[in-house]
This record gives structure tokens, sequence and C-alpha cells, in this order.
């Protein structure tokens, strides 16, 4: 579980009490939205921030899709792994979905937040977390945009360090809702992709392949891994085509 105390840090408190310095709770929402892209949070300097779960709220009146994205550099890429559609239960002319399944990323300052309608009139409401990104205990989500052919280093440990995988919901070890290692792909099908977590040493093997299988347009996959990682181990993505319009990511707690 989490919890905050009496000097504004957010505590995780497993595996053994991890703070999270000068937390601020923030509004995040956006009511009866455009089709297309909505911006609806950007981390401000010195900070960082933990995307978690989301209430969608549909009064189209018609069933609509409502997808994450993550804005870099003017940029947005496909965060949705769940394909959220919210129903249009036209008979009280409102229909709500609670995403649990989605987000569960860091964004570094100037990141950008925002979730892509199918359709007019939907609000959405986000959790976020904004802390410090000074702290000597580190959370943050770490990527690479674009892959190509070949092996792609997403995340490796530095020297000195120690992390562990973390899952949507902001806790290590707790991968229930969705997992810690991204890829989201643009505009091209990526065949023969795999992920790997890879000791220290060693070289990307099908002994240490944790994913398998096609990487589709315009879509993400999100694996759960529960894993600490030591200094030297990497996590690498291969592909069997180079695309700029990729993103690979992990989110970490490093230590």
């Amino acid at each position: 579980m989490a919890t905050q105390n009496g000097v504004d840090d957010y505590l995780i408190s497993f595996p053994g009490g991890i703070c999270l310095p000068n937390v601020k709770y923030s509004r995040v929402n956006f009511i009866a939205g455009t089709t297309g892209n909505n911006d609806i949070y950007t981390a401000p300097a010195g900070r960082r921030a933990l995307v978690m779960f989301s209430n969608m709220i549909n009064q189209n009146g018609s069933t609509s899709t409502c997808n994450p994205a993550w804005k870099i550099s003017g940029t947005y890429y496909n965060m949705n792994a769940n394909s959220s559609t919210i129903p249009s239960n036209v008979a009280v002319g409102v229909g709500v979905l609670l995403d649990t399944s989605d987000c569960g990323f860091v964004l570094e300052p100037a990141e950008t937040l925002a979730w892509n309608c199918q359709r007019i009139n939907v609000s959405v409401y986000t959790s976020i977390i904004e802390f410090d990104n000074s702290a000597p205990v580190t959370l943050k989500t770490v990527k690479i945009i674009g892959l190509t052919t070949g092996n792609n280093t997403v995340y490796t440990v530095p020297a000195g360090k120690k992390a562990i995988i973390f899952s949507g919901n902001g806790l290590p070890f707790s991968a229930t809702n969705n997992g810690g290692i991204w890829v989201s792909v643009g505009t091209t099908t990526l065949t023969g992709g795999t992920i790997n977590l890879v000791p220290s040493g060693g070289s990307v093997a099908a002994s240490n392949q944790i994913y398998g299988g096609t990487f589709f347009s315009n879509a993400t996959v999100n694996v759960k891994c529960q894993a600490v990682l030591q200094s030297g181990d990497f996590i690498n993505v291969t592909s069997g085509i180079t695309d700029a319009t990729c993103l690979a990511a992990v989110n970490v707690l490093e230590f």
C-alpha cells in the first residue's frame, strides 16, 4: 500500500518504505472533450508525475473509445493496451468506465498526458502523483523513441545501482493491473518482436525472453514483469523492422 506522510512525501511502503519527495495531487481532467487528442496535464519543470488510473464518462449517446497518449516533443504516442471502450448507456444518458489497465508511466518535465477520443462529449478524470525529480531514489519511466531492426537497449541499470520494475498502480511487485514494460507502435507492424531481460554480461537469448510476438501498428504491448535488476542488467526490445514512430519504455524504481 502507499500513504502520504506529514512532510509531504508519498510513501511506497512495500518493500521497506520508499519516499517520493514533495508530492502534489493535482486536479487532472477535461470535460466534454473534442474528437482527437485532448491534452490534459503537463509535468512542470523539476517535477515528475506518475500517471495512474482514470475514470471516463461518456455523454455522447453512442459507444466511444478513449485512449491515453504520451505527448513528447509535440508527438503523441499511443499508450492504450486495453482498447478502452466506454458504453453509451443511453437509458440514463451517460456511460462510465474505470480504466485500471492503461497508463502507469512517469512523465518527465514538459511531457504531457493526453486522451484521444473517438467522439465528442467524453470527459476524463485521471489520478496523478507529482513529485520532485531530484531524489536519490528515483521513480521514472526510461524510454527510447524509434526502433531499428535488431536489438534495441531500452534500459541498463547504472553502475552502483539496483532497479525494481514497477506496475501501473505505482507499486513494485504488484503487476495485477498492468505491466511495467511498454512498446507503443505507430504506423508499421513490427514482425518478430521480442522483449528480453538480460543479466549483466549476458546477451539477448531465448533463455531471457519475457515476450515474443508481433508488435501491431497503432497498438500497444504492455508486459507484466516482476523483477529486481542489478548493475549492468538491461532490457532489450528486438524488432524485425525499423520504425521511427515507435516508443519502447520501462517503469523503474532505481536506488
